[in-house]
């Protein structure tokens, strides 16, 4: 697999901004947050780096747990967490076909601990399809 399409950490603000604007929420990182978010949006590049074998679903995992997991920002971590895994999918050619109501209780479960990195790796895989 040639090198993937990246997150910037700039994106990911972007992306939590506009959550915030249509569901709404408070804006910010929490105190000590920003370096939560910068940490969380290298996860999937450095899982690249030392783990170059890993797949697209394994390094958007990286993204979805990192951001969800971390509670990085005031308001809409799950939200982020998912919208940054499934952007960095379409990105590289790669769309979720969850219902909505599938993806909700999959983050939930990441959330409450129920769901590992590599267990969210699978679900995406099994969740997903190449864009036409």
């Amino acid at each position: 697999m040639s090198e993937p399409r990246w997150l910037s950490r700039l994106l990911v603000d972007m992306i939590h901004s506009e959550l915030l604007q249509e569901h709404g929420g408070a804006p910010g990182a929490r105190a000590g947050g920003d370096d939560l978010i910068e940490s969380a949006s290298s996860r999937a590049p450095n899982r690249y780096t030392y783990a170059p074998e890993s797949d697209l679903a394994a390094l958007a995992a990286a993204y979805l747990f990192g951001l969800t997991r971390n509670h990085d920002y005031i308001d809409g971590n799950r939200r982020v967490g998912f919208a940054a895994a499934a952007t960095f999918l379409v990105l590289n050619g790669v769309r979720l076909t969850a219902s909505e109501v599938e993806a909700y209780d999959m983050v939930i479960g990441v959330v409450e601990g129920r769901y590992s990195e590599d267990e969210v790796a699978h679900w995406i895989r099994t969740n997903s399809e190449p864009i036409p």
